[in-house]
């Protein structure tokens, strides 16, 4: 009888998603960088030497943030312009960084 009392004070989240999106909220927005044609020369450069299986480390702009991620590449799609990791798909016009590792 006492458990099944303290059942009707536990937590209750009617806003599934709610909690999320104001921690969305809260990031300061971070706005995209321009590289300078140097820069995007080089990335060219190094988005050409790409091949499927290597482990590299990826920086690229992502809804509000930059974000660092490493994985091995899955597929490399220059018709899309975007490169496929094991647990993400990265846009061509995101990356400001590759490393190979």
């Amino acid at each position: 009888m006492q458990s099944d009392r303290a059942k009707q004070f536990l937590p209750f989240d009617s806003l599934k998603g709610f909690k999320e999106m104001l921690l969305l909220a809260e990031k300061t927005k971070e706005n995209r960088k321009d590289l300078l044609e140097d820069e995007c020369n080089l990335l060219n450069q190094m988005i050409l030497k790409l091949e499927k299986n290597m482990n590299v480390t990826v920086g690229y702009y992502y809804n509000i943030e930059y974000i660092k991620t490493s994985g091995i590449i899955k597929k490399i799609d220059f018709i899309y312009r975007k490169i496929y990791l094991l647990d993400s798909i990265i846009n061509f016009d995101d990356i400001i960084y590759i490393e190979i590792n």
